[in-house]
């Protein structure tokens, strides 16, 4: 149990009081109480010392204390730059040391008294739902605690005073379980997610945002599991609210780590098997059956998988949300984060409506954050699962890298980019080119882009010379002409090749051609 000094604050009612925070930077918590006397061999940073501003200021000759609460007596004034790395409180009512005392201990009972009234919550296993609403009445707000799947794990259940700004925080942010904003908020919840993901310490967010709010993250194992945020919905915050957030921030945790809420659930273990699939791990036939049996897999049909891939300023947190957006809005048969990517598995449908209303959806969401996906060729075997999250992420860069149209690249489509991606890491490509095609272009851009669409349409003169606005005639003049400069027979099967390679090397490359 640690209290902070805030937290004894906010129970000290009738005496006036100053408070000096000063410069801490070591424990915040404060685990007992003592009398500040000269006969101490050591003074402990997370002891509180009663003493009076008299004897601190004039009697006292040891180490000042990080924490202090002194009874003002006399004409003696605090020396700030004396207590600059010290949390001091200036009792200015009269009373005695003794008295004092006994105020702060019982406020210490006080804290005491819940903690072991929350942790009979958690011992009996009432559940988590039970320890959410007891918090929510000391604090006299609503409390939400969400998973970073931005799942609700348990919310107040009871009404609150403010109904109307209660109800308008539900409507605006939970969908179905989940905290869900709409995409005019996604700046505000881009903002929330990246402090979140930055802070150990609770976080106040205001301004935008419904209503006042202090999110904290739960940690099991240094890891940032879950959150906890409380509402400024009827009782204002004060100064111990952040203190008393992480108060309460330790038995919740501790109830979630007793129902494995979070740690041990199935589709974590599933997660750990797939990512070992993803990664080009070879499993044993039984871990492949356990797959396949929580996925409802069918060797006899077919799947594709879908990757979306995440710029580098996009946090896990945030992929994390989008994650949860787009499993709202899109129905897939799992979906995990990999190397900061998102991963759906689809099963191929016979039903094309289906299959464009699902792809529909996702270029939604992907169009509004501008953010872009690739699609694998069809497999039915899960031992192909690296090979073709291979092919879809190969197809969101190179969808990108061509200035393809859309959000969503079919590796089919880009193929052929891949081979001369690959040749890209060996060789310097362009020097591969047409010789002669390169001169072409840089002297005749008309006849270059003639050339290009010729072979883009099979070497159909009608259909290029009407993409052309020509005559026939006149295209027919353009191809001998091309013929002449380049030095080729433009019915030779290798020189086609050759120039259609050439072509497609400079579209890779994203040089302007004409």
């Amino acid at each position: 149990m640690k209290i902070t000094i805030p937290m004894l604050l906010e129970r000290i009612t009738d005496i006036k009081f100053s408070y000096y925070p000063g410069v801490v930077s070591e424990a915040k918590h404060i685990s007992s109480i003592r009398f500040l006397k000269n006969s101490h061999r050591s003074i402990n940073s997370d002891v509180l010392y009663i003493t009076n501003l008299s004897y601190l200021m004039s009697g006292y000759k040891g180490v000042i204390p990080k924490k202090i609460v002194c009874i003002k007596d006399g004409n003696f004034d605090i020396d700030h730059k004396l207590f600059e790395t010290s949390e001091v409180i200036l009792i200015e009512t009269f009373i005695d040391t003794i008295e004092l005392a006994d105020l702060l201990q019982d406020i210490f009972s006080y804290y005491s008294g819940i903690w072991e009234e929350l942790l009979e919550i958690v011992e009996e296993s009432k559940g988590l739902q039970a320890l959410v609403d007891k918090i929510s009445t000391i604090f006299s707000n609503p409390i939400r605690i969400n998973d970073w799947n931005f799942k609700i794990l348990a919310m107040t259940s009871f009404d609150s005073k403010n109904v109307e700004l209660r109800r308008r925080i539900d409507d605006k942010t939970i969908v179905n379980g989940y905290i869900m904003n709409s995409d005019g908020f996604y700046a505000d919840m881009k903002n929330y997610i990246s402090k979140m993901n930055e802070n150990d310490q609770p976080v106040l967010f205001s301004g935008s945002y419904t209503c006042p709010m202090i999110s904290h993250n739960l940690k099991f194992q240094n890891k940032k599991v879950a959150m906890v945020t409380v509402y400024e919905v009827d009782n204002l915050f004060t100064n111990a609210t952040s203190d008393l957030i992480v108060f309460f921030s330790r038995i919740i945790t501790l109830e979630l780590q007793k129902n494995e809420m979070l740690f041990l659930n199935d589709s974590m273990k599933y997660e750990y098997l797939f990512t070992d699939l993803l990664s080009g791990k070879s499993l044993s036939q039984k871990e492949i059956e356990k797959i396949s049996s929580y996925l409802n897999y069918s060797m006899s049909n077919q799947y594709f998988l879908v990757v979306v891939s995440t710029p580098v300023s996009e946090r896990n947190c945030e992929l994390t949300y989008l994650k949860a957006k787009i499993l709202h809005n899109v129905k897939c048969n799992f979906c995990i984060m990999y190397e900061r990517n998102i991963v759906m598995i689809f099963e191929s449908s016979s039903d094309s409506t289906f299959a464009q209303d699902v792809l529909s959806k996702l270029t939604e969401l992907l169009s509004v954050r501008n953010m872009f996906a690739g699609i694998s060729r069809d497999f039915s075997n899960l031992s192909d699962i690296r090979r073709k999250y291979i092919e879809a992420k190969k197809a969101a860069e190179l969808g990108q890298r061509i200035n393809m149209k859309g959000h969503i690249f079919r590796y089919l489509d880009l193929q052929f980019y891949h081979l001369i991606d690959l040749c890209a890491n060996q060789e310097d490509i362009k020097s591969l080119c047409h010789p002669a095609l390169l001169k072409l272009i840089e002297e005749d851009p008309e006849l270059s882009r003639t050339l290009m669409l010729y072979l883009k349409n099979g070497k159909c003169q009608t259909t290029t010379a009407k993409e052309l606005h020509l005559q026939r005639s006149s295209l027919l003049y353009r191809l001998r002409k091309i013929e002449e400069i380049l030095d080729i027979n433009l019915k030779d099967y290798h020189s086609l090749l050759h120039l259609q390679l050439s072509f497609e090397i400079l579209n890779y490359l994203n040089l302007e051609m004409f």
